[in-house]
């Protein structure tokens, strides 16, 4: 062989080797690349996200502040003052309304509940309802 043959020869490897070798670089760029891009598209998700549960919390935050501005009031102090530790007012004057017999009072009230099921259970029709008012013998 000759020499002109022999490098041409040489010559045609090597740039076949280094074109194969830059598509192998050139994809490897591009994988990183891809990898990058749903790396940052997972970061944009994490970060709505988290402006989200932020939002949230300054919300929880303002309810919680207004609340602490209700509880300061004195009309609140007031409430708690007479409905827990039953204080009053100078000049005022309490009045309790006893029960005298509780169980009466329970009796009774379980005849209306009675009552009020008996009339629900027996309810009809309009127009039964009109016949019976005008034709029924009980009456």
């Amino acid at each position: 062989m000759t020499r002109s043959r022999k490098q041409n020869l040489t010559g045609n490897f090597f740039s076949k080797f280094l074109v194969i070798f830059l598509i192998i670089i050139f994809l490897l760029f591009l994988i990183g690349i891809v990898r990058e891009y749903f790396n940052k598209k997972g970061l944009n998700n994490d970060i709505n996200e988290l402006s989200q549960e932020l939002e949230n919390l300054k919300l929880n935050q303002d309810k919680f502040l207004s609340s602490i501005d209700s509880y300061q009031n004195d009309f609140f102090t007031e409430q708690e003052a007479r409905e827990k530790f039953n204080m009053q007012k100078p000049g005022e004057q309490v009045v309790v309304i006893p029960i005298e017999n509780k169980q009466l009072v329970l009796h009774e009230n379980q005849e209306l509940i009675n009552n009020q099921e008996e009339f629900n259970n027996t309810k009809s029709s309009n127009l039964v309802a009109w016949w019976d008012y005008f034709f029924d013998e009980r009456s």
